[in-house]
């Protein structure tokens, strides 16, 4: 009975470093302060293929990455899918402000 518990313990402590990665939408400002401000034209409706379409050019302007897609996640980080060298696929995450790499 009692190793069921011990067994679950270690198993959240394995997987906590994977999922410790830096939120996105947190103020980093002195004291918590954070000021923005945004002028748009348009419609006023959100296309998320176009937001794609921007974070890609913006990823590969600034970092030289070729990421097959791009999405925002509810963290406000951007998560990229990018090919390593031998073929494989993995994510890589970034900050929309900056786009500085967020691990």
């Amino acid at each position: 009975m009692r190793l069921l518990p011990l067994a679950a313990i270690a198993l959240a402590l394995a997987a906590t470093p994977a999922l410790a990665r830096e939120r996105c939408n947190v103020d980093r400002g002195p004291a918590g302060l954070k000021i923005e401000f945004h002028v748009g034209f348009g419609s006023g409706v959100n296309d998320p293929q176009m937001d794609e379409q921007i974070y890609k050019m913006e990823l590969k302007r600034r970092h030289g990455i070729e990421a097959r897609s791009v999405r925002l996640l509810g963290d406000g980080c951007l998560e990229a899918f990018v090919q390593n060298l031998d073929g494989t696929w993995r994510n890589e995450y970034y900050d929309p402000d900056d786009y500085r790499r967020v691990d």
